[in-house]
């Protein structure tokens, strides 16, 4: 209480008619948006013809995937183990990763910690790990 007497504490009467016709309300608007949506969709779906709702009999699936997986997993091994020409021209071959890595750890070490160069310059020494018929 102030010093003149007024309560400054909310009521705690609850408009209910007002509630009771707010629920109304919100409840009439739900029925008809769904009946708006029912006849929307009824209308949408009878343009769409009906062979295109039927699924096909015959889904196209993998015949043997547990050969394809091991064939993929095969090239995939390949191409990360073995070597191969990118541009005969330019010079430019794929080497395993693991040489590769190999490669970089050293040029690391020999420029005293720093970051190598991209790629090796023309006339450089060729890596003796790169088979001849690989090399440039």
């Amino acid at each position: 209480m102030t010093g003149r007497g007024q309560d400054l504490h909310e009521g705690d009467a609850v408009a209910g008619r007002r509630l009771l016709w707010l629920a109304l309300g919100l409840g009439v608007l739900l029925a008809g948006v769904m009946v708006l949506g029912h006849v929307l969709a009824g209308h949408l779906a009878a343009d769409v013809p009906r062979a295109a709702l039927r699924l096909p009999s015959e889904l196209p699936l993998q015949q043997h995937p547990r050969a394809d997986l091991r064939e993929h997993q095969r090239r995939h091994a390949q191409r990360m183990d073995g070597y191969a020409w990118l541009d005969r021209e330019a010079g430019l071959v794929r080497i395993p990763i693991r040489r590769a890595m190999e490669i970089m750890a050293a040029q690391h070490d020999q420029a005293g910690g720093r970051a190598p160069a991209q790629g090796r310059k023309p006339g450089a020494a060729a890596d003796p790990a790169v088979p001849a018929e690989a090399r440039p």
